[in-house]
């Protein structure tokens, strides 16, 4: 049951992503929401629970954004396995360092997206106008991250809780 809420919640994000926020002219350089998700999972839920869900929220971005197929799996898979990572030297559960894992995703999957374009044609560059999109979706990261994964833990804390109130008591009757 926990899975079906983890795909809603991926479902809405990639939608609100792909299909509302370009249109919006406030948040034409926000970074990628999803990645949030995927933050959170590597920082509060067990791998069980994480890697199918950070998996399916990459292919759901992959179909739905018109990037290359496997772009956003592989940034998030990688993401994820990044956060799981640091969370073994670093308290996952500190609010001050939320921040930081924000930050750290989006320079992660800006450093994946910058590498799947230079690589292939060794003289590209990245324009200017390219590293102050990268600042600004820091900024935006900053500000809005934090907030927005504590309400994602909120969420997640009801919901479990509205789960065990509804599941019978395992009082070994049938």
């Amino acid at each position: 049951m926990t899975n079906c809420f983890h795909i809603c919640i991926s479902i809405c994000l990639v939608v609100f992503q792909t299909t509302i926020m370009p249109f919006l002219p406030l948040f034409d350089q926000f970074y990628d929401l999803p990645v949030l998700l995927v933050i959170y999972l590597g920082l509060f839920r067990s791998a069980r629970e994480g890697v199918p869900v950070t998996i399916l929220t990459g292919l759901f971005m992959d179909a739905f954004s018109g990037a290359p197929f496997g772009l956003y799996t592989t940034t998030y898979i990688w993401l994820y396995i990044s956060i799981r990572w640091i969370i073994s030297y670093l308290h996952g559960d500190n609010i001050f360092l939320l921040p930081v894992f924000v930050v750290f995703g989006v320079l992660m999957e800006n450093a994946i997206f910058l590498a799947a374009i230079i690589l292939p044609d060794p003289g590209s560059q990245v324009s200017e106008i390219g590293l102050q999109s990268i600042l600004t979706q820091v900024l935006w990261g900053l500000c809005t991250g934090p907030p927005l994964i504590v309400l994602l833990k909120g969420g997640y804390r009801k919901w479990d809780q509205w789960l065990k109130e509804r599941s019978p008591e395992p009082n070994g009757l049938v």
